[in-house]
């Protein structure tokens, strides 16, 4: 307010100055003055008729405060004055649009442009014209003649992609927004459209005739692709026609209930194996379905006891070999568990490439075959997912060792319920010599003599199985050579029960804080006498481990883990603004 004191202080001693008017008068409309500004800015063309600046700021003011017919009259006089003032032309143009004289705006609008042919801000307002009054394909070639005869400009680029998508021409905006981003990269909004332009127009990945994956001339030639049953057979499925596989319904969206179809604008998923180990893909597949915006299904080749029902499975005389093979087809990710495999009709050498699949190992593999799975992944290109504990041997040179090996569904918790007297103790053997069950065996009888003990042995394929069918237990023993939790162990930890293993540096370092109790092979009857001892610490100990799997194991937290891998490897590392999960 200093300032417009001391010109008010000037104009009282210099009353007839029109630059003392024009300026009190910019002063007072800064401080929002409406009136008094205009009443000095009226004082300083009355002293001067030809003042520019002072018709220029009354055209301003009255534009601003509602009055466009008054401001059109102001800057009317300013051209007259000076036709070479081109952002009166400019505002002429704005000003008849919102008057709606088209006809009086267009030509307005290319006299600004005229004047000041660096200006861009004509050309925005001239196709914001066109684009209210329906006339799209001129606002276009205005964009499109603009950009032909100078630089790339990231505001015009963005503007046309707009306009593009209001005419529904997908292509030509995604290449508007394609240059956009590589004049200036750090623009998410524009960088997610990007995406779901891909999306929208790409057709299914595995509907793309690809290249074939790099031979590999390696003997035996595990994991390389195999053909399984025929599987060599046949016109691979990239050189069909999509229309071949016949009309019907979605197939991804099978598992989808009806109410929450209109939430999967993602992906379709394919997932397969060999196995459904230990439940890990169905899993997989029912946690995508249930908690992301993607589709999945999941192709196994055998069944094994542990499988829930399976969704197609081929190693029967009855094997749904046309609804796998339209899954293919359809596929945009595929998630292979173990080793890919082709089948009559199918040539994933054709379909699978670097950006559109992911192989999930699961431990046993990379220590029997590590050297040649290493060579596959370095010359394919082919990204992976291995368990915690081969990472520090280097087992696969593309793989991502962040993402927990296990799955538990929300199904497979138990809520704590009081315990009786009698420790209940179970012990989880898939090797009995490797894993030591006979020496926990003879420490148990030990201890059975100071403690009421009842020792529950689970082993075999089907332990997961009867995990569900027996009481809970306090305490579970995994392995004494072990260098992670099984997933019998999580498992058991979802369930509310204690866990005892052998836990590698390794793990460690990912997670020092687990509630795992690393167990002392050297002293381990005296580190069970102390827990059972002590019933609140085992208590305790039991509610930090359930919440331990939901932090770190919940299909909530891997299948978010795994979807924006996908994306990752899909579209390459983006912002992840656009939320992929419901």
């Amino acid at each position: 307010m200093d300032k417009i004191e001391d010109l008010k202080i000037q104009s009282a001693n210099e009353p007839d100055s029109e630059i003392v008017h024009n300026l009190l008068g910019m002063e007072l409309y800064n401080q929002q003055q409406v009136d008094e500004a205009r009443r000095h800015f009226l004082r300083a063309v009355e002293l001067k008729p030809d003042y520019v600046e002072a018709w220029y700021n009354l055209g301003i003011l009255e534009s601003e405060n509602g009055l466009p017919e008054t401001a059109v009259t102001y800057f009317k006089q300013v051209v007259t004055i000076n036709p070479r003032v081109h952002d009166a032309y400019n505002y002429l143009g704005v000003l008849y649009c919102r008057l709606e004289q088209w006809d009086q705006a267009e030509p307005a609008f290319a006299k600004a442009f005229e004047l000041n042919p660096k200006s861009i801000e004509p050309l925005f307002n001239v196709a914001r014209m066109y684009e209210n009054t329906g006339r799209l394909d001129e606002a276009v070639k205005i964009f499109e003649v603009f950009l032909e005869t100078r630089e790339a400009n990231v505001l015009v680029l963005n503007t046309l992609a707009s306009l593009y998508l209001k005419k529904n021409d997908k292509p030509r905006a995604l290449k508007a927004l394609t240059r956009s981003l590589a004049v200036f990269e750090n623009q998410p909004e524009m960088k997610d459209t990007v995406v779901r332009l891909k999306m929208d127009l790409e057709p299914p990945v595995a509907a793309r005739r690809r290249p074939a994956l790099p031979a590999i001339a390696l003997d035996p030639d595990w994991p390389e692709v195999k053909n399984l049953l025929g599987g060599e057979a046949g016109v691979p499925t990239a050189a069909k026609p999509l229309a071949a596989v016949g009309p019907g319904a979605d197939p991804y969206l099978k598992h989808i209930p009806q109410a929450e179809r209109a939430s999967k604008v993602g992906m379709n998923i394919l997932i397969m194996g060999d196995f459904d180990v230990a439940k890990g893909l169905s899993s997989l597949m029912r946690a995508i379905n249930r908690y992301t915006i993607h589709r999945a299904r999941l192709i196994t080749w055998h069944h094994d006891s542990l499988d829930d029902p399976a969704d197609v499975l081929l190693d029967d005389c009855d094997g749904d070999f046309e609804e796998a093979d339209r899954l293919v087809q359809l596929a945009d990710f595929f998630h292979f568990g173990r080793q890919i495999f082709n089948f009559p009709g199918v040539d994933f050498n054709v379909l699978v490439q670097p950006h559109n699949a992911l192989i999930q190992y699961f431990g046993p593999e990379l220590v029997n075959e590590g050297p040649r799975i290493y060579e596959y992944h370095r010359k394919t290109g082919l990204k992976a997912v291995a368990p915690w504990e081969w990472s520090a041997h280097s087992r696969v040179p593309l793989a991502y060792y962040h993402v927990a090996p296990l799955m538990i569904m929300e199904e497979d918790y138990v809520a704590p319920t009081p315990g009786d007297e009698t420790w209940r103790i179970r012990h989880f053997p898939t090797n009995r010599q490797v894993d030591g069950t006979d020496r926990i065996l003879s420490l148990i009888d030990r201890i059975k003599k100071d403690y009421p003990v009842e020792l529950e042995i689970l082993e075999g394929t089907a332990a997961l199985a009867k995990i569900k069918k027996t009481p809970r237990a306090h305490l579970v023993i995994g392995s004494l050579a072990a260098s992670g939790p099984s997933h019998q162990v999580v498992s058991a930890m979802a369930r509310g029960e204690v866990a005892m293993t052998n836990l590698s540096n390794w793990f460690l370092s990912l997670h020092p804080a687990s509630p795992i109790i690393n167990l002392d092979t050297q002293d381990l009857e005296n580190q069970l006498r102390q827990l059972l001892s002590d019933r609140s610490a085992v208590a305790g100990r039991s509610q930090l481990s359930q919440a331990w799997i939901r932090d770190h194991f919940d299909a909530r937290v891997v299948v978010a883990q795994y979807v924006h891998l996908y994306d990752a490897i899909y579209y390459g590392e983006r912002s992840a603004g656009r939320l992929l999960l419901t």
